[in-house]
């Protein structure tokens, strides 16, 4: 364990760091299915990701888990609220 810790003493000194891992920002699976994502929720704003998720295969054939959607969406600058169904009062007695 020492001697990781100085060999990484020692790349860092001599101005090596380490490679950057993983996909570069911006070039995920859905990168290309942005824009399209965007006009869907701005047509309509209380559109929940799996049937953003749907919306999409339907569309182009493109097969996104709702996280996923709502990771780019995220980045992208959207907010989202969760948006949970009360159930109605109508009909139970003692309520009017």
């Amino acid at each position: 364990r020492k001697r990781l810790t100085m060999a990484g003493q020692l790349h860092h000194a001599l101005g090596h760091d380490p490679r950057k891992q993983g996909r570069p920002l911006g070039k995920g699976p859905l990168a290309d299915h942005l824009d399209l994502l965007i006009v869907m929720v701005e047509k309509k704003p209380d559109i929940t990701m799996p049937e953003l998720a749907d919306q999409l295969e339907v569309e182009t054939g493109k097969v996104a888990h709702p996280a996923s959607i709502s990771r780019l969406l995220c980045r992208a600058g959207f907010t989202y609220k969760n948006v949970w169904s009360a159930p109605s009062l109508q009909g139970i007695s003692g309520i009017v």
